[in-house]
């Protein structure tokens, strides 16, 4: 047995999570990975993917070709930034077939000496 303490971070439903529509173009950072990533409505992050993988990729804080994220509403729980092309190239980039995904958002980590964030693009959800 493995037990832990409650937190609402350690919670299943509150995992730090990026949703994708592809046909709006839109991504959501959950209130979980923007506490994670430490951002805030007005920041910008760029996604990254990796040439030899193109199925795995990253989201960094601050970067070139960033996306300005704002509050997805008034509660201010969750970040929103736009690029239909993006969102249509990573589902191709991995095979995905439908217009809507969910992946959770792994532990910071340094990869070309540069900070960023995997997005675990095998666990992805259709909703």
């Amino acid at each position: 047995m493995s037990l832990q303490p409650y937190t609402k971070h350690a919670v299943p439903g509150w995992r730090p999570a990026l949703s994708i529509n592809a046909k709006m173009g839109t991504f959501t950072i959950n209130k979980s990975a923007r506490h994670l990533m430490g951002i805030d409505a007005g920041d910008v992050v760029t996604l990254l993917w990796d040439n030899a993988k193109p199925e795995d990729w990253y989201i960094q804080v601050g970067g070139c070709n960033a996306f300005i994220c704002r509050n997805t509403n008034a509660h201010k729980t969750s970040l929103i930034f736009n690029s239909a092309d993006m969102a249509r190239e990573l589902f191709r980039a991995i095979k995905y077939i439908y217009d809507f995904g969910k992946m959770p958002i792994g532990e910071e980590t340094e990869i070309d000496g540069m900070r960023v964030f995997p997005i675990i693009t095998s666990k992805i959800k259709h909703h």
